[in-house]
């Protein structure tokens, strides 16, 4: 729960990442950092907000949470 209007993710990069981006339904972003990297802020609306964080690899896999 936050009772804040906008939040940032955090979080550890296991392996190497071309790119890190998050999405919320019509928001999106990419995120910069390394092994360790923080979002910019992202806007929440009322009620639930499922982000999606989502890292390709240069051979164009990807895996998403």
């Amino acid at each position: 729960m936050s009772y804040s209007p906008t939040i940032a993710l955090k979080g550890i990069l296991f392996g190497e990442a071309s790119s890190v981006s998050w999405a919320l339904g019509d928001q999106s972003g990419e995120i910069v950092g390394g092994d360790y990297w923080v979002s910019g802020p992202i806007q929440l609306t009322p009620g639930d907000n499922s982000i999606t964080v989502t890292a390709e690899g240069a051979d164009g896999q990807s895996s998403s949470d």
